[in-house]
């Protein structure tokens, strides 16, 4: 068959103050939908020496570490990612790597994440209709995955987990409409509404920080943030919408922070490639030539 191998190659660092790093490889087949990556595991005990490489693991669809730990995904021979494999730095090299899942439906592909807490792994099992989440408590490897609800056709969630507690988006419910449910720590399966939207707005995806919970989504097919604090889910989120508005959930008026504007911009890369570009800022703030910090 015909395919082209483009190598990206970066430190991964497994462990703080570690000397143990990872090396990536990314493979990519013309005639495939997946990519696949040969992730190479090596030692580098002085910046100036050349790495130990200790182990190569081929054919591997996503990984993450965390605490000395490798969690990784392998594809079956029809390219499904379908198995979840651990490696623990310092292993002995005749001592093989832990399996932790298998996922059997010939339906679902396997994606791993880390949590934004850096607390938990969470396997994710998804077909085009439904989904499946199994949790790894990072604090207990190589403890084996629990299962958090299984899998229901036409029922999709995915979860994240910070402020000592679990986030859920999930289309559970009779409206079948996107939504963000939380559960404890000690009970991820039990959970209760924490965010429902109105007004048209459907929800895509989240992203949790240190003080507040970010959702994206569309109103009327127009990109939109929603930005709410973890502590106070009844109050009226800030809302940051595509037209520079910025406003609370309860109304279209402007009755959120008058003094942010937010503004979408093109820009062009430095391969002729054009990026889409949102700013906000202080509509008190100046443009001009003069330099501006911006975070990222």
């Amino acid at each position: 068959y015909s395919a082209v191998m483009r190598m990206a190659l970066g430190r991964l660092p497994l462990m703080k103050g570690a000397s143990l790093f990872a090396r990536t490889i990314l493979e990519e087949t013309f005639n495939a939908t997946q990519k696949a990556r040969s992730l190479q595991l090596g030692s580098l005990h002085d910046h100036r020496a050349h790495p130990t490489w200790l182990k190569s693991i081929p054919g591997i669809f996503s990984y993450v570490s965390v605490d000395g730990h490798t969690l990784y995904t392998t594809c079956s021979r029809a390219g499904r990612p379908h198995q979840v494999w651990q490696h623990s730095m310092g292993q002995n090299s005749s001592q093989k790597d832990v399996l932790l899942f298998e996922e059997t439906n010939s339906r679902a592909t396997v994606v791993i994440a880390l949590t934004r807490d850096a607390k938990y792994v969470t396997i994710n099992s998804n077909t085009r209709t439904s989904s499946e989440v199994w949790l790894v408590d990072v604090a207990t490897l190589p403890s084996m995955p629990t299962l958090v609800r299984r899998r229901e056709e036409l029922v999709e969630y995915y979860m994240d987990h910070a402020h000592d507690r679990f986030y859920v988006l999930t289309n559970l419910g009779v409206d079948a409409e996107y939504k963000v449910m939380v559960g404890e720590t000690a009970f991820p399966n039990h959970w209760h509404p924490f965010f429902e939207p109105r007004n048209g707005y459907v929800l895509q995806d989240l992203e949790l920080f240190k003080d507040s919970v970010a959702l994206y989504g569309l109103q009327n097919l127009v990109p939109i943030v929603l930005v709410l604090n973890p502590c106070e889910p009844d109050r009226d989120p800030l809302i940051l919408s595509d037209d520079g508005a910025c406003h609370t959930h309860r109304t279209d008026q402007a009755e959120g922070p008058s003094n942010l504007k937010m503004e979408r911009l093109s820009v062009i890369s430095k391969d002729g490639t054009t990026v889409p570009v949102t700013l906000m800022y202080r509509r008190d703030l100046i443009r001009s030539g003069a330099p501006s910090p911006v975070l990222v």
